[in-house]
């Protein structure tokens, strides 16, 4: 367990902030994905189809990739794999990623990320969800069991997550945040987790609010906030925002079959 725990780091409350502002192309923020790679590799076909050869486009993933969808081992795998020619990618941490890392620095503690969809994700690893209960007692066996499932590649990619990322016109975090704190000053809690004034203040830091983690039947872009999370571990229907330079925002979505 001390190998898997070495891994991790200690929680910060302030959020983690990736400046994109250089890119100059069209940057498409995908909404939660919960473990739908089939989604996923549909949705980035479109997006190279709707980017056009001229500009690679830029994805970034608004965090909650893992848990709840059948696919959240594949998901990773295929995140931190380079992706292919025509795109560009970077991932942001939701609350799900968060509580997977909690779960892992202290099983007992974190436990409640189980019933979150915690248990499909290390199904999906290849843990049986009756040896994930009985180790939950054995914090040896617990250790034994994730560092026996878990590859170091993906925790490397889970731990290194940021939490906010900018844009000239836009702040992107899985939840949103405090539409009245300028992006440096975010807390991690309200960017994973979200606050009640990102439905009622529009953002006062002059950039439009691209979030998440609260499910919509379809994606929205109104008063300075863009919600993307069409719930596509449930609806088989995964969305993205078009954030172009000029500001405007169109949407992409791929949709399968149940």
């Amino acid at each position: 367990m001390r190998a898997l725990l070495s891994t991790l780091w200690p929680r910060p409350a302030a959020a983690q902030v990736l400046d994109l502002s250089a890119h100059r192309g069209p940057v498409y923020a995908i909404g939660d994905i919960h473990g739908r790679l089939d989604l996923l590799q549909g949705l980035e076909q479109r997006i190279l189809q709707d980017a056009g050869p001229d500009t690679p486009p830029l994805l970034v993933c608004l965090g909650d990739m893992i848990d709840r969808g059948p696919e959240s081992y594949g998901v990773v795998e295929h995140l931190c794999a380079p992706p292919q020619a025509g795109l560009q990618r970077q991932c942001l941490m939701g609350n799900h990623e968060a509580m997977m890392l909690d779960f892992l620095r202290a099983p007992k503690a974190g436990a409640a990320w189980l019933e979150c969809g915690g248990m499909e994700t290390l199904s999906a690893y290849g843990a049986l969800e009756s040896e994930v209960r009985a180790a939950l007692a054995r914090p040896r066996a617990m250790g034994y069991l994730l560092e026996r499932i878990l590859p170091a590649a993906h925790l490397d990619f889970l731990r290194a997550l940021p939490h906010v990322a900018l844009l000239p016109r836009f702040m992107l975090a899985h939840a949103g945040g405090h539409p009245a704190r300028p992006p440096a000053r975010q807390k991690r809690q309200d960017v994973l987790w979200g606050h009640p004034a990102l439905f009622t203040t529009p953002p006062r830091f002059g950039k439009d609010i691209v979030h998440g983690h609260y499910v919509v039947t379809t994606p929205q872009h109104s008063k300075g906030r863009v919600a993307v999370d069409t719930g596509a571990h449930a609806s088989n229907h995964l969305t993205a925002a078009r954030l172009n330079p000029n500001g405007t925002v169109q949407f992409i979505s791929h949709h399968a079959k149940a």
